[in-house]
């Protein structure tokens, strides 16, 4: 090897500035540049793609890929390619400009244009230029070496019975070159080869008559893929002798030209990109002397050792990117050893036609790094070595010199049938490399074994198959020797995952401890960054880290799950003594954690009582390093205050590219659901709250106690059927209902749906209606809630609240989508405490039905705003029905009848099904329904369609009615299915879907009919309050235009009211307002839609009004008796109502008080200042 050059280092050639070009430039850099050198083109952005019309050739499409991030450039038209960036310009430019722009020219106009005086320093341009010249001869001379073998081998002619040759004389050198080329049999069928009739027949006929009848050499040479060192007379009469080209062949030639045994030696060109060649390898073209040697280069010192890859040149049409529409080129390449045994499979694939895959050759033994084939679009190395000791050591240097992670190498594994393989011109001899394999057993044969990929070992699989063969020799007593071996044969390892799973298996087999080998494995030639990267690996083993937090103080809290503990804590980033206190609770002194878990650093030694580091000193440095790692495994992280989050219970995430996504929050347990294709359902247990940029609350209570396992769940498969009519059977036998058996089998169906209601695009809510002691609380809170009644509980998914009000459901429910179940839902119509906190909780939770959640922002006392995220199946029942129309809307009403014959639910549940049978059901109704969830998507689409134009429905149905019975049916049909797939046929016990649907439908009529009426009443009782109407003044000559609003804001003459004799009066003791409806259709109402409705009609869906007083209350409080001087006698109640519009007038006394408040008084130049303070309503600030 040359030594290095001995010039000031500004002088040197730096090759790697040049190419970090391609990062120096920002995106938007190059495809203004691009776009300036060649308009024509239409570059154009395509994610991480410069694309356009290829300037190179006649381009009917975008062909053209410029890719920057990757130093790559590729047309996928006539395979045009760059990897160097200022040779892509200076093509560019020349192509643009149509003259000459050389490498040089190139550079100057790159670092004039973007100023890349760091990149391109004054001192580079010398040398570049020369090295530009200097690579051009060199090309120049590799084509004239290819063409003289060229030449060879087209005059080359041998009589086969005298052993006469005839040959150009001037290439009468050669001829040793070609017979041993021609001895070697390359693309020739191996002895026991099928090959097509056609073929043998032309083959019979031309064979020794032609010395390249498929013309394989001819391809061989033209490509520059061999060539012939000639003499310096030959190149003196091509080149001239006072050339550039001769005086360049003399200088670099110089230790051969010398010496005529040198005459004639092939001459094998390596390169470093795919048309520059890097450097030269001479071969003597004879059996018996297997002499080679690589010609010394210029550059070498620059290269860093790398003497480029022979092949590169040939396969240059298959590397490059992934283009935009999706065509892959190569991301694999098979490096062989020698020359020939690439040469092998290139020459069968040039008589087949057909490039299977790339056959690099790595030089024979002088390996290299394997690193500069990510620079060609290669990612995947499968090293086929030879079958001897030589081959292994290729293997090992290789695996020690690269160290790009973008690079997985893989080794092949000779097949066992290798043994009985023979070398067909030596029988006694073992084929041991590509060549004599391809000889032996045939191309077709070879390329099946080498493009299969489990042919191939994993990198820690040959590095165990290696160690094992030198653990085996060494004492099974010395576990320090067996150690070091399997800790050397582990550090051709890069990743920390394959250096896991070597340990692992070094521990089963030979009994070394995993956690000494890794440590020691990962130390290898070790700094400070080595070591914090290595820190960060050994953390994520302890550590699943979640998310950042913002804290006071501007500080950052790194939110972490303890993985031994199941316990979720913050770090204090940029603080080292709160990290050491964090981790000194869960893992002990910090010294010994470093010391035990991730192993002393190599470069602070341990050794001597004299050590440099004293332990108090490397205690202050493995601070300062976890430190670095936990800042470094924090980048990235989301922030929990705006990340997704979920809590407990079951959520649909995405459905794309045939598989469905969702997590099942269960106490601390998080599991993965994965549905794919084919029926594949797939379940694993997370081990820590996090997973695909989603945080998960997992610190609540276990819901669901019969699953503690990902199996219990992905093995689960329950029979619908015998479910739907388990539940079936519980609801009929436990209570009454006004339409028993259409609402058992609907609210079995529904209770089927709620542990995968997240996956419906519409939540169904529930109200049951009875009268006290009808069982409506032991089956919102027993059967369903489970927490007033547990024994009967059969849905876990569910949860009912005691003494809820808005702000609990809020806080307590945020994120979850447990079912909620309330009781004693009850809406009096008034203003008392339970009758608001239940329009609250209808106000927050109107949406919930909705697809995606509820998003409720409040504000806290720092001034910051929260959001809560609701979404949740909602149950609820009271003993009177809902009130207003938009919240009676969105409930499918029960009706339960109080049957004294009938005994206590959970008696009889218990009697009939016994608390092993409730337990099943249960564990059943959680698990059973997951692994359909696809299925509920498709069928719930079909549902949809089918019932959009509600022609299948009775006339009298709403479209929110009908959506809110999809869940039902959408079940009532999956149950349908899987009876049909288990039993071969339909089960006469369940329900015809749409039949059902629209029986049930039937059954709601006066359910609809009351939400159309109580629709109504809200309207009416707007338009008496806003209605416009004339009053007199008091000369009544002049009247004026108000409504009862506007007279009801004056507190001190609301008797002005029951003077306008327009069917409007006002209690001024009770706050009541009172309507006469037979006065008011001629009065208030005069001018509105309701003038022609009769009084009894307008009496009845006034009742409706949650202002509405009933007649006891009414009667009881003397109204109409106080009102006989405004209403006059006799009025009965029958066409009378009474509205509760206390509200209304506390507003204007609350305004008035506002507005007569005595102001503070003003200091001159002082703003006054309000002393209001905000009212707190809820836990809202306003």
């Amino acid at each position: 090897m040359a030594r290095k050059s001995k010039e000031p280092a500004e002088k040197k050639v730096q090759f790697s500035r040049l190419k970090a070009i391609w990062t120096d430039l920002t995106f938007g850099d190059w495809l203004l540049l691009v776009s300036d050198l060649c308009p024509e083109a239409g570059f154009t952005r395509s994610g991480p793609h410069i694309k356009g019309r290829c300037p190179f050739h006649d381009d009917p499409g975008p062909s053209f890929v410029i890719t920057p991030g990757k130093g790559m450039v590729k047309c996928f038209g006539c395979h045009k390619s760059f990897y160097d960036p200022i040779k892509f310009v200076a093509a560019l430019t020349a192509k643009s400009k149509g003259q000459t722009c050389s490498f040089g020219d190139a550079l100057l106009f790159m670092r004039k244009r973007f100023g890349l005086k760091g990149s391109i320093p004054e001192a580079l341009f010398e040398k570049v230029r020369d090295h530009e010249q200097y690579q051009r001869t060199k090309n120049t001379l590799c084509k004239f070496f290819c063409d003289q073998l060229f030449e060879g081998f087209a005059s080359y002619s041998k009589d086969p019975i005298t052993g006469s040759v005839e040959i150009s004389n001037n290439l009468r050198y050669v001829v040793p070159g070609i017979e041993y080329l021609l001895s070697r049999k390359l693309g020739e069928y191996a002895p026991n080869e099928v090959r097509p009739a056609s073929e043998a027949d032309e083959e019979d006929k031309e064979h020794g008559h032609k010395t390249d009848p498929h013309g394989i050499w001819h391809i061989i040479t033209s490509q520059q893929l061999m060539g012939v060192l000639p003499p310096i007379a030959e190149v003196s009469n091509k080149f001239g002798k006072d050339s550039e080209e001769t005086k360049f062949f003399q200088s670099y030639f110089s230790a051969y030209t010398q010496d005529p045994k040198f005459l004639g030696f092939l001459v094998f060109p390596l390169h470093d990109e795919p048309d520059s060649v890097c450097r030269f390898k001479l071969r003597c073209p004879s059996r018996e002397k297997k002499e080679m040697f690589f010609v010394d280069d210029a550059y070498e010192a620059e290269m860093k050792g790398f003497r480029g890859f022979y092949g590169l040149h040939y396969y240059r049409t298959m590397l490059g990117v992934q283009s935009i529409e999706g065509k892959s080129y190569a991301d694999t390449a098979r490096l062989v050893e020698g020359e020939f045994d690439a040469l092998a499979c290139i020459a069968q694939q040039i008589r087949r036609q057909s490039d299977e895959f790339i056959a690099f050759s790595l030089g024979g033994a002088s390996v290299q790094s394997l690193d500069p084939l990510v620079n060609y679009g290669i990612t995947k190395a499968r090293i086929v070595q030879d079958r001897d000791r030589g081959g292994d050591n290729i293997v090992q240097k290789c695996a020690e010199k690269t160290t790009s992670d973008k690079l997985t190498i893989t080794v092949f594994n000779w097949p066992d049938e290798y043994v009985q393989w023979r070398d067909p011109a030596n029988p006694d001899k073992r084929v041991k490399d590509p060549d004599e394999a391809i000889s032996c057993v045939g191309y077709p044969r070879w390329a099946r074994y080498v493009n299969t990929t489990d042919c191939y070992w994993h990198l820690h699989e040959w590095c165990f198959d290696q160690a094992s063969k030198e653990i085996t020799r060494v004492d099974a007593d010395d576990v320090r020797q067996r150690n070091r071996v399997a800790t050397e044969w582990g550090k051709l390892l890069r990743g920390a995952q394959e250096c896991n799973t070597f340990c692992d298996v070094i521990e089963k087999h030979f009994g070394l401890e995993k956690s000494i080998l890794f440590r020691e494995i990962r130390a290898k030639d070790e700094d400070e960054e080595a070591f914090i990267e290595r820190t960060c690996d050994i953390l994520k083993e302890h550590i699943h880290f979640i998310g950042i937090k913002h804290a006071e103080g501007r500080k950052r809290l790194l939110v972490v799950w303890i993985k031994a503990l199941r316990q979720m804590d913050e770090i204090v980033l940029n603080d080292e003594k709160s990290i050491e206190t964090v981790f000194a609770r869960y893992f002990g002194a910090l010294y010994e954690f470093v010391r035990d878990k991730i192993g002393d650093p190599a470069f602070m030694s341990t050794e001597g009582e004299d050590s440099l580091f004293a332990i108090s000193v490397r205690v202050k440095k493995y601070r300062e390093y976890l430190n670095f790692a936990l800042l470094k495994l924090a980048q990235g992280l989301p922030s929990m205050d705006n990340a997704p989050t979920k809590a407990q219970g079951l959520h649909f995430i995405s459905q794309a590219d045939g598989e469905m996504h969702s997590y099942m929050v269960n106490g601390r347990d998080v599991y993965h659901l994965v549905h794919g294709e084919e029926a594949r359902f797939e379940t694993r247990l997370l081990d820590g709250p996090s997973d695909r940029g989603i945080i998960f609350d997992n610190n609540g209570e276990a819901w669901l106690h019969s699953v503690k396992k990902a199996d219990q769940i992905e093995e689960a498969d329950v029979d619908l059927t015998d479910l739907f009519l388990r539940v079936r059977a519980m609801l009929e036998g436990g209570w009454s209902f006004k339409y028993q058996q259409l609402d058992c089998t609907f609210l079995a169906l529904y209770i089927m749906c709620l542990p995968v209601m997240t996956v419906f695009t519409r939540q169904t809510a529930v109200m049951f209606n009875a009268e006290h002691a009808s069982g409506k609380s032991r089956i919102t809170s027993g059967l369903i809630g489970g927490t007033s009644f547990p024994r009967i509980n059969i849905v876990a998914h569910a949860l009912a609240m005691q003494g809820y009000t808005a702000a609990s459901i809020r806080q307590q429910r945020n994120n979850s989508s447990l079912t909620l179940c309330l009781e004693e839902f009850e809406d009096y119509g008034t203003n008392d405490a339970k009758s608001l906190t239940v329009r609250k909780v209808l106000e927050l939770c109107r949406d919930l039905i909705s697809e995606s959640a509820v998003n409720w922002s409040i504000g806290t006392t720092s001034g910051e705003s929260r959001t809560y995220h609701l979404r949740f199946p909602l149950i609820a029942c009271a003993i009177r029905p809902l009130r207003d129309a938009a919240s009676l809307s969105r409930f499918v009403s029960f009706e339960l009848v109080k049957d004294d014959t009938r005994i206590d639910p959970v008696i009889a549940l218990v009697d009939q099904f016994g608390d092993t049978g409730i337990r099943n059901t249960r564990h059943e109704l959680a698990v059973g329904l997951l692994r359909h969830m696809p299925a509920i998507r498709r069928i719930q689409t079909s549902i949809e369609k089918e019932y959009s134009s509600n022609s299948m429905m009775p006339a009298h149905v709403s479209a929110r009615f009908r959506e809110a019975l999809y869940p039902a049916m959408v079940m009532l049909r999956l149950i349908e299915e899987d009876c049909v797939r288990r039993h071969g046929r339909r089960n006469p016990a369940i329900p015809q879907c749409q039949q059902f649907g629209y029986d049930f439908a039937e059954t709601r009529k006066d359910q609809l009919a009351r939400l159309k009426t109580t629709s109504e009443n809200e309207q009416v009782f707007e338009s008496i309050l806003s209605s416009g109407i004339q009053i007199q003044n008091s000369d009544e000559r002049v009247s004026n235009v108000t409504t009862i609003r506007v007279m009801l804001a004056d507190i001190n003459k609301l008797d002005d009211v029951n003077k306008t004799k327009k069917g409007v009066y006002i209690d001024k003791q009770m706050e009541w307002l009172v309507v006469n409806w037979i006065e008011a259709t001629q009065g208030v109402l005069a001018n509105t839609k309701y003038k022609n409705e009769t009084p009894t009609f307008l009496k009845q869906i006034s009742e409706r009004s949650p202002f509405h007083i009933a007649n006891e209350m009414v009667k009881q409080n003397k109204v109409l008796e106080r009102l006989v001087d405004a209403m006059g006698p006799c009025q009965s109640l029958e066409l009378i109502s009474v509205f509760n519009v206390k509200h209304i007038l506390e507003a204007a006394r609350k305004s008035r008080e506002t507005a007569l408040a005595t102001p503070t008084q003003a200091v001159p130049g002082v703003p006054a200042q309000s002393s209001d303070k905000p009212e707190t309503i809820d836990d809202m600030v306003v």
